[in-house]
């Protein structure tokens, strides 16, 4: 069914999700993002790679007619770039699909409009384009204070150019890390839709297993930033160990503990929803039980069969907290700190 055929509080929350992701998961920036979902793949990732070599990589070697790490680092911001849009533009396709045909269609109106009402509270204008670009050029800055450290014969021209550099990066990750968080809205109110879950193992309802899809999915990002942030530390930790120690693992920490936080809030969500209707069930199965019990002196044999199955059902529900569905989250916290932890311990004295 084409999104113009779904009912109106359909439509524009399908729409709205289109213009949050713009097909890259939120990452870039907006005003080149449709030329870039309309290129392939490799393509989007080697025109962002290429304006930022252009620029940071050959200016500085012809303007300053040197080859310093920062040069070099350059290099692989070009290919953090390439791959990071090349990632975004895998997932964030089969993202939007999910929510847009298998997900958005089974929600009642309420739920939609609701979902709709809470991302543009979380999502307004000015913090795109007002906020995060500040913390962007301020994380700029307290780069290159880290760098100028640890090169102190930097110019104070290619200090600034460094920090627009800089601060162009992070802004690709800040932007990215603040939108990801998006699918919390989907778990938070999950609860409006208890009628559409089954009673008996609500975990198992398409709608739980959608939303935990599209969790797993973004977390597939924050392992790509993971892997791609831990290389430089071993390259040239030796160079620019401030900047490195500090910068890179409080930044990769940062995104990465955001990432998994929102993942780890999204699966609560759903616990928390589940277990309500879980807990409503056991009620009105041990009301049952309870009621069956007063008229056991007159039980008949299917007096007993009824009671034997209510007490089964009543046995086989429970809720989802055991350790078993625990230690998926615990890993998810876990193991993403390992590389920073790691790269931490390395270059500490």
């Amino acid at each position: 069914m084409k999104i113009n055929d779904y009912p109106p509080s359909q439509q524009r929350l399908s729409k709205y999700i289109s213009k949050l992701l713009g097909g890259t998961l939120g990452s870039g920036f907006s005003p080149f993002r449709k030329q870039i979902i309309e290129q392939p793949k490799s393509v989007a990732g080697l025109i962002y790679s290429s304006i930022y070599l252009i620029l940071f990589y050959l200016v500085p070697k012809l303007v300053w007619n040197h080859n310093n790490v920062l040069v070099q680092l350059s290099l692989w911001r070009g290919v953090y770039l390439f791959l990071c849009t090349w990632v975004v533009r895998v997932i964030s396709p089969s993202v939007e699909a999910l929510i847009k045909d298998q997900l958005i269609p089974r929600l009642s109106s309420e739920t939609n409009e609701k979902i709709l009402s809470d991302l543009e509270k979380r999502f307004p204008r000015f913090l795109n384009f007002f906020i995060l670009p500040f913390i962007a050029v301020l994380t700029g800055c307290l780069s290159i204070f880290l760098v100028k450290i640890d090169l102190p014969n930097l110019g104070q021209f290619e200090s600034i150019w460094w920090t627009i550099g800089y601060s162009i990066i992070y802004f690709f990750e800040i932007q990215s890390v603040n939108i990801c968080s998006f699918y919390i809205s989907f778990s938070d109110n999950l609860k409006l839709e208890k009628e559409s879950l089954y009673p008996l193992n609500p975990m198992d309802t398409d709608l739980v297993i959608i939303i935990q899809l599209i969790g797993q999915r973004i977390l597939l990002h924050w392992l790509d930033i993971l892997v791609l942030t831990i290389p430089p530390i071993f390259i040239f930790g030796d160079v620019v160990p401030n900047f490195l120690i500090y910068m890179v693992p409080i930044g990769s920490l940062f995104s990465i503990l955001f990432g998994t936080f929102i993942y780890f809030k999204s699966e609560q969500n759903i616990k928390n929803s589940t277990n309500h209707l879980i807990f409503e069930v056991q009620d009105n199965l041990e009301k049952r039980i309870i009621k069956l019990l007063k008229k056991i002196d007159k039980f008949e044999s299917k007096d007993w069969e009824n009671l034997s199955n209510l007490i089964s059902l009543r046995r086989d529900l429970k809720p989802s907290n055991s350790i078993l569905n625990t230690i998926p989250s615990i890993l998810s916290v876990i193991v993403p700190l390992v590389g920073p932890i790691i790269a931490i311990l390395t270059l500490s004295p």
